[in-house]
């Protein structure tokens, strides 16, 4: 499953890249970490997380908005099992403003289809749905090379009634 959601983002970077302005720095891969909330915090005691994510921003559709794509995963486990999300997404990055030498402040929306698994030993169970994220994040520019951090509110597809949200906090490197 893992292998045709990659295949996916990277047939949709190929088909995009070929028709707009690229952008420079086109790539970002994103690291961090998830704190787990509502019913994963309650009942499962989640432990924090792991993230990573990859995006290819694709098209430019205001001065300070790119459109972007790719793929995320995210990993979680605790005594009672293991929970497991990943999917592809579409998204948008807002610049706060256009930023100096210094860098700049940024929102991003993302929405796609994930699936959302949980592992609890002798029970396995897995939905695919609609999910997404919010963030807040500040663009570094120095030395020449782009770099982020950001914070951030998933909501993953539920799974046998349990709501699959989580914070997270991350950086982003741009190739």
């Amino acid at each position: 499953m893992r292998a045709l959601f990659v295949a996916l983002a990277g047939l949709m970077a190929v088909a995009a890249s070929a028709q707009y302005t690229p952008i420079p720095r086109p790539w970002e891969i994103t690291v961090g970490a998830s704190f787990p909330t509502g019913d994963l915090d309650d009942p499962f005691e989640m432990d924090t997380g792991m993230l990573l994510g990859v995006d290819f921003y694709w098209n430019q559709f205001a001065p300070n908005t790119q459109g972007f794509f790719g793929f995320r995963e995210h990993w979680a486990d605790s005594d009672a099992g293991n929970l497991q999300h990943m999917g592809i997404h579409y998204g948008a990055k807002f610049n706060f403003s256009q930023g100096g030498s210094s860098g700049n402040f940024y929102g991003k929306a993302a929405v796609g289809y994930f699936s959302s698994s949980i592992d609890a030993g002798s029970v396995w169970v897995s939905d695919f749905d609609f999910g997404g994220w919010l963030a807040l994040g500040f663009d570094f520019m120095s030395g020449g090379s782009s770099w982020s951090l950001e914070l951030g509110f998933m909501f993953m597809p539920e799974v046998v009634g349990f709501d699959q949200q989580f914070y997270y906090a991350g950086a982003s490197f741009r190739l």
